[in-house]
């Protein structure tokens, strides 16, 4: 394993932090690291499940951003920086001038520090496939970051986005890719794209795919005549997101535990 993604949003910077440690103990040009801009640490807020988010996709705060992220990590250089939550369903309504902003202000000074070497490639993170290709359009990004977009269950960016980023060699990052636990453990208590998931994902997504895929699911009884998948859940799950041999994508994962890295 040798790309690792990281975020100020994550443990307010302590993630940055911790990962700028470990990478310390080891020579540069032996991993490759992503981290994102636009997305600050939640102000806390006992009213609110998480606190209530804070974003800056201004030219300033894209600067102050890269700064203090290349500070916590130790680096003097990010290798592929991203965009954090450009998407419809994080900004509502207010998502048309945060686009605008992203890509007037924000996008142009991560252009100018990629010309100077201080950052790598450049990206965005969404969770809409319209997003992700009107961006790929609209600036000349060198990967989309994807979280939960093309899974198992989720097969919408094959259609149009991916043979689009194949084309003009735009990479795409598949974050998670079990949207976020179901897929790794099918169990109706996981999480299913950072919630709970309803009585409709479980009959109609898992169930359309567990006739398309062939696999059993731990809840499931076959029929008599129904032959399982001889690999386990994660497994495919990891495998689905490959298997067209796109030459631009790979899956980004976030083990819990470190028994988990082997079997995937």
């Amino acid at each position: 394993m040798r790309y690792f993604d990281t975020a100020p949003l994550y443990l307010a910077g302590e993630s940055e932090r911790r990962l700028g440690a470990f990478l310390g103990r080891h020579k540069r040009s032996d991993y490759v690291v992503s981290s994102k801009v636009g997305r600050l640490p939640n102000i806390t807020n006992p009213n609110e499940f998480g606190g209530l988010r804070q974003f800056d996709y201004s030219a300033g705060g894209t600067r102050a951003s890269i700064e203090a992220s290349l500070e916590r990590l130790g680096l003097d250089r990010i290798d592929f920086v991203v965009i954090h939550d450009l998407d419809r369903k994080m900004h509502g309504i207010e998502f048309d001038a945060v686009y605008a902003q992203a890509m007037d202000e924000c996008f142009p000074v991560l252009d100018g520090l990629r010309t100077e070497g201080v950052i790598g490639s450049i990206g965005i993170s969404a969770a809409d496939t319209r997003v992700c290709l009107q961006a790929a359009r609209d600036a000349p990004l060198d990967a989309l970051m994807m979280a939960g977009s093309y899974t198992l269950l989720n097969h919408e960016p094959l259609t149009e986005l991916l043979p689009y980023c194949l084309e003009k060699g735009v990479s795409v990052v598949i974050a998670s890719p079990f949207n976020s636990g179901i897929l790794a453990t099918g169990s109706t208590d996981s999480m299913y794209d950072y919630g709970k998931p309803t009585a409709d994902i479980l009959s109609e997504y898992l169930n359309s795919w567990r006739s398309e895929a062939g696999m059993v699911l731990p809840w499931q009884r076959p029929p008599s005549n129904f032959r399982c998948f001889t690999r386990p859940l994660p497994q495919s799950s990891l495998a689905t997101v490959l298997q067209k041999n796109w030459t631009a994508t790979w899956p980004l994962c976030g083990p819990r535990f470190r028994r988990r890295f082997g079997p995937n």
